[in-house]
C-alpha cells in the first residue's frame, strides 16, 4: 500500500500568497515569480469557502494591479498554471455577479488577462478553465 500523502495546511499556504500578492504589488518581486509562486498550490481540496475567497483575492488583486498585460508574464507558467489563472480570470470576470466577493477587478483588465493567457495557451488552456468541475 502506498503512504497518504501529507495534509496541507491551506491557511498557511493562503497567508503565504497574501505575502506574495503584496511583495508583487509594491514591486517587490515580479510578476511572472508571484504568479508562478501563488499558481503552485491551489486551495482545491479545501472545504472553507473563506480560504477559498482570500486565495481567490490575493491572486485577482495581483493581476487587477497589472496596466499592462504582457504576454511574457504567462509564457513563464505551465500549461498546467496558464489553465489556472485563466480559471482564476473567469473568477474575476464573475465576481461582480458574486455578492459575497471581496474583490472586483476591472472587466477590462480582466479582458486584457484573458486574451494573453488565449494567445500563448490557445483553445486547450479555456476548455480546461471552463470544463473543471472544482470551483475555485
Amino acid at each position: 500500500m502506498g503512504e497518504e500523502a501529507p495534509a496541507v495546511d491551506y491557511s498557511a499556504v493562503v497567508e503565504k500568497h497574501l505575502g506574495i500578492c503584496d511583495q508583487v504589488i509594491k514591486g517587490g518581486m515580479s510578476i511572472e515569480e508571484g504568479l508562478k509562486e501563488m499558481l503552485d498550490v491551489i486551495p482545491l481540496g479545501c472545504k472553507d469557502t473563506g480560504i477559498l475567497e482570500k486565495n481567490a483575492e490575493a491572486i485577482l488583486s495581483v493581476l487587477a494591479s497589472v496596466k499592462e498585460v504582457k504576454e511574457s508574464y504567462i509564457s513563464t507558467l505551465s500549461v498546467e498554471e496558464q489553465s489556472w489563472l485563466m480559471m482564476y480570470v473567469y473568477k474575476g470576470l464573475g465576481a461582480s455577479e458574486n455578492k459575497e466577493a471581496t474583490i472586483v477587478p476591472p472587466a477590462q483588465i480582466m479582458f486584457k488577462w484573458f486574451n494573453a493567457i488565449y494567445k500563448v495557451g490557445g483553445d486547450g488552456c479555456v476548455m480546461r478553465a471552463v470544463s473543471r468541475r472544482k470551483a475555485l
